[in-house]
């Protein structure tokens, strides 16, 4: 008579069993996600997958594949973000591409902000931003120039931003953020000729 624990065994699929059956499964959402090009199919098969399988330890590797495509399926089916319209909209834009570092989306922005009536002294520090960021000193420093002499104020925040640092120490831009009309302090003991 068998006992009670080698019966119960059986019942039990062994590991290579076990990572059998979820390849099988993977691979059949596999060809969804590869073969039909059908995202949403291909989502809910790895979300089907991942009920199953999730938390199986000789399956980890297939899992965390499944994880992956199935961002990706998510992606394909989420809604493409509007295109900004405007001119705000489009500077706004552009500052998010600047800030995550993509030059070529954000000079397409600032084209297309320019193109809409953006102020000029806004989209020109954003440049001067774009050419800073590249250690491109004399680009920024002619972008500086426009965007100071369309709004004058700009100067107050070119001197707080850390981008600009680097610009510091170019021959005319101290003279580019100080402010009209003040004059250069005379030295002690310098006469007036």
């Amino acid at each position: 008579m068998p006992s009670r624990q080698s019966s119960a065994k059986k019942n039990v699929p062994s590991r290579q069993e076990t990572f059998r059956r979820a390849l099988a499964a993977y691979e059949k959402a596999m060809k969804i996600f590869v073969g039909k090009g059908d995202p949403g199919k291909a989502r809910d098969a790895f979300r089907a997958f991942l009920e199953q399988w999730e938390g199986e330890r000789a399956v980890a590797e297939l899992v965390d594949r499944a994880r992956l495509h199935l961002a990706a399926c998510e992606a394909r089916l989420a809604p493409p973000a509007p295109e900004p319209r405007g001119a705000d909209e489009l500077l706004l834009a552009a500052v998010i591409a600047v800030n995550r570092g993509d030059r070529a989306e954000a000079e397409r922005l600032l084209d297309a902000a320019e193109a809409a009536g953006a102020p000029e002294g806004r989209a020109a520090l954003l440049r001067a931003s774009l050419h800073a960021r590249a250690g491109e000193g004399p680009e920024a420093l002619a972008e500086l120039r426009r965007a100071i002499a369309a709004d004058g104020d700009l100067r107050f925040l070119v001197l707080q931003e850390d981008e600009f640092r680097v610009l510091r120490e170019m021959e005319g831009f101290a003279e580019l953020v100080e402010p009209p009309g003040k004059e250069k302090e005379e030295e002690p003991g310098e006469e007036e000729s």
